[in-house]
């Protein structure tokens, strides 16, 4: 009987142990990034979705405003290279001011 209330406790105390890692690496990663970690994750995130998205057919009778701004370019440059661009652009600024930041105590 002990036996199967270990291994209840084990099943049900792995997935808040699997939990807690990840809140832990997720607070360390947004310590590190500050402000910035939200929005450069999702710039290379929408970046990247819309670049697999693509654009649709020209024989399609609609698109989703998914793939009208997948065919959006700024400057030459696809909307999604933008995007990612951009998001690793914030995040390297983010980190670098939390570096200068905690050296400059």
């Amino acid at each position: 009987m002990s036996v199967l209330v270990e291994f209840l406790i084990f099943i049900f105390a792995l997935p808040a142990l699997f939990l807690y890692l990840f809140y832990t690496m997720l607070h360390t990663i947004a310590d590190f990034f500050g402000w910035s970690f939200i929005p450069g994750v999702m710039g290379i995130h929408i970046g990247v979705t819309l670049f697999v998205l693509g654009q649709p057919d020209p024989s399609v009778q609609w698109e989703s405003i998914f793939q009208t701004l997948a065919g959006i370019e700024v400057a030459g440059m696809p909307l999604s290279l933008v995007l990612v661009c951009a998001g690793v652009t914030i995040l390297v600024i983010g980190a670098a001011m939390n570096i200068r930041n905690q050296t400059a105590r």
